[in-house]
């Protein structure tokens, strides 16, 4: 069984690493469904004690990712993944913004390689 856990902050996402999760997804409370993405600092902060803490725990960051252009700039920025839920029922064609998405991550990936 994995175990996908969430965290708020940067305290919230050291103290979870410390549990070894599979994956954490770190997101802002208060930038869910909002369309804002959390800044770098955060983005930077949270992989960087994900990694410190728990090397083996993949780090998400998905908060207010709506467009290929926030997947790209959280992977570009560290993220193993994002999640994007509201963003892609909220989108006009939900399956052609999945889709994007997915490239987006591909691009993300080729472009800090």
């Amino acid at each position: 069984m994995y175990s996908i856990v969430c965290a708020d902050s940067l305290l919230d996402a050291k103290a979870i690493a410390k549990l070894e999760p599979d994956v954490m997804v770190c997101e802002p409370t208060e930038l869910i469904g909002t369309g804002k993405t959390a800044d770098k600092e955060y983005i930077l902060s949270t992989q960087a004690a994900i990694a410190d803490i728990s090397p083996e725990t993949l780090g998400l960051q998905a908060a207010g990712i709506s467009s290929a252009k926030d997947v790209e700039y959280v992977i570009r920025n560290g993220a193993h993944g994002t999640g994007a839920t509201s963003g892609i029922f909220a989108a006009v064609d939900p399956m052609a913004t999945m889709v994007e998405m997915i490239e987006a991550v591909v691009k993300g990936r080729n472009l800090i390689s």
